[in-house]
């Protein structure tokens, strides 16, 4: 049986993403009219160490795998609820991810949080003001959190790293400046 807990998140330094645009540029009005809530796993997803995040850098570059990646610092600005799942499950690629979905849901529910199996897992926990954290499914030890979309106006970005690429290889990691 899958089991689930419930913490609150302090305001400050949340993890790490992988960015097209500089801290600076960060605008969550923007962000909000851009993504979609038409997906299960759809949200604003954190990395909880630099490694991890590193790994989504070249997929801020254009299709040759041209461009500048940023490495931005994720913080909130007021506390936050997070349902975190440590369910080993989720670390692999290959797991029947309907039959785990469908478990994870079943779980909230048993926490009273009414998530349906219709529902789509993260734009529903909006509603109830929730993040979530699991592993990510790269066979590591990593966790991500994943905001949901509609609730990104609590995040700000800071600058720290930046990367160039040419034709998909990554050139020297860089400090960068706002």
């Amino acid at each position: 049986m899958m089991e689930l807990k419930t913490e609150c998140l302090p305001a400050g330094v949340l993890g790490f993403k992988a960015c097209k645009f500089k801290a600076k540029e960060w605008d969550p009005t923007k962000y909000r009219k851009e993504t979609k809530n038409d997906e299960e796993w759809s949200g604003f997803y954190v990395g909880s160490t630099e490694t991890l995040t590193l790994g989504y850098m070249p997929d801020c570059t254009d299709k040759q795998g041209n461009g500048t990646a940023y490495l931005n610092i994720v913080n909130i600005n007021t506390p936050a609820r997070i349902i975190v799942c440590h369910d080993e499950r989720f670390k692999s690629p290959t797991q029947d991810k309907p039959a785990l979905l469908k478990e994870l849901k079943e779980a909230l529910r048993r926490m009273e949080i009414p998530v349906a199996d219709s529902d789509l897992l993260i734009p529903t926990l909006a509603r109830y003001r929730f993040y979530f954290k699991c592993y990510n499914n790269e066979d590591s030890n990593d966790m991500e959190i994943i905001i949901p979309n509609d609730l990104v106006d609590n995040i700000t970005l800071q600058s720290y790293k930046q990367q160039n690429f040419i034709n998909g290889v990554g050139q020297a990691l860089v400090n960068y400046g706002k």
